[in-house]
């Protein structure tokens, strides 16, 4: 852990800031051509990516309940998606 108001913690902070700016003008982009009802249940694999980036990247333990739920979350992201008005 890094001390407050450092360079590492500062400079964490301010790509932390970037990173979230780039979500926020991606997501305004994507509304522009997707209706939100259909790119609102795609959020929500969010969890499932920050799963997988857990476990492979940082080596975290994933356990049984954590692919149940990210499987969960993709079972409702495709029945959400595929289903007809």
């Amino acid at each position: 852990m890094h001390e407050m108001m450092s360079i590492e913690y500062l400079l964490f902070l301010g790509g932390s800031v970037a990173v979230l700016g780039v979500y926020a003008v991606l997501w305004q982009i994507i509304l522009k051509r997707i209706p939100l009802s259909t790119a609102y249940p795609f959020r929500s694999l969010g969890i499932v990516y920050g799963l997988v980036i857990a476990g492979g990247v940082f080596g975290e333990t994933v356990s049984l309940q954590n692919i149940i739920g990210a499987a969960m979350v993709i079972v409702g992201v495709l029945i959400i998606s595929t289903e007809k008005n």
